[in-house]
């Protein structure tokens, strides 16, 4: 059995692709087993003197992962590098052949287990056998790798091979554009009023960065305006932000809630939080949107990014 890459058996995780441990992935007995949704978790308390309970809420709290895979000409060597990889304590991206277009953070929720057969090649052991890896994400979203179709070529993904170019079968299921286009670009349409098309391809809303480069020392004029021009609820205002120590940018982070002072690309720990008006923190729906900025100049270089979130 040759370790190889390709739909179902092979998958990247971290640095390595399963082909360079000489691992194939299996299936569970005849079929392959997949958990559709992260694990749920219900908030609820007991009715106190009563029958029942209270239901509030639910939330996807993290997503397992059990992979089979098998091997039959592995070293010492090679075993030892598998002991290595998968005891990494810091979470890795894997990205499963069949899906290249998004990611999970992932690390080991349990001990690699490996059943095998030792033999004697060439004066060297040779191990044949199968074994389980137990990973865990604790965000249980995965994430888009690239946001356009045409970013994914045989030099760009990690877990790609020319002679499995399967992009036509998982295409339409990433919901992705084929190309970006005018999106995620912004348009001033005069001095300080500008537009950004948006689109989410994912299967959830999901959060954005905004980032305001300081002209001078401050950011916009008296007051800024965000908002999304398909949803009146999503509002946010901010006055002008007077810059603090040596900040180069202020960025708006909508999966936190902050307003983050960087200087020349790196978090200097200051916050601008007080320059919130009024609003709230929103994100950017399913599908097509426009987000409008008034407020700020093209002096401010404003940029944009986020990431499709899938299941």
């Amino acid at each position: 059995m040759a370790a190889l890459k390709g739909d179902f058996i092979g998958f990247q995780y971290g640095d390595y692709h399963s082909s360079d441990l000489e691992i194939m992935r299996v299936s569970d007995g005849s079929r392959y087993i997949e958990e559709l949704v992260p694990t749920i978790s219900d908030k609820t308390v007991e009715k106190p003197g009563d029958d029942g309970t209270y239901f509030f809420n639910s939330y996807y709290t993290q997503k397992p992962f059990d992979i089979s895979f098998a091997f039959d000409n592995i070293t010492e060597e090679q075993k030892r590098r598998l002991s290595q990889i998968f005891s990494n304590k810091k979470p890795q991206k894997i990205i499963f052949d069949e899906l290249p277009f998004k990611y999970y953070l992932v690390k080991p929720s349990a001990a690699p287990q490996l059943q095998y057969i030792c033999f004697e090649s060439k004066g060297q052991r040779i191990y044949k056998g199968e074994g389980t890896l137990q990973l865990l994400a604790y965000y249980p979203y995965a994430r888009s790798l690239y946001k356009w179709l045409d970013e994914y070529t045989v030099d760009s993904v990690m877990c790609w091979d020319s002679d499995w170019n399967n992009k036509n079968e998982w295409a339409a299921a990433s919901n992705l554009k084929l190309t970006q286009g005018n999106y995620d670009k912004i348009t001033f349409s005069t001095t300080n009023s500008a537009s950004i098309p948006l689109f989410n391809a994912g299967d959830l809303e999901t959060g954005f960065t905004l980032s305001f480069s300081f002209n001078g020392d401050s950011i916009g004029n008296d007051s800024i305006h965000i908002y999304l021009e398909e949803d009146a609820d999503s509002q946010l205002y901010l006055s002008k932000m007077i810059k603090k120590g040596n900040d180069t940018e202020v960025r708006l982070n909508t999966d936190n809630n902050l307003l983050e002072g960087y200087e020349n690309g790196v978090k200097s720990g200051n916050l601008y939080n007080e320059f919130k008006i009024s609003g709230n923190f929103f994100k950017i729906p399913l599908g097509d949107s426009t987000l409008k900025i008034i407020g700020c100049s093209s002096n401010n270089n404003i940029t944009i990014k986020y990431n499709y979130l899938y299941y």
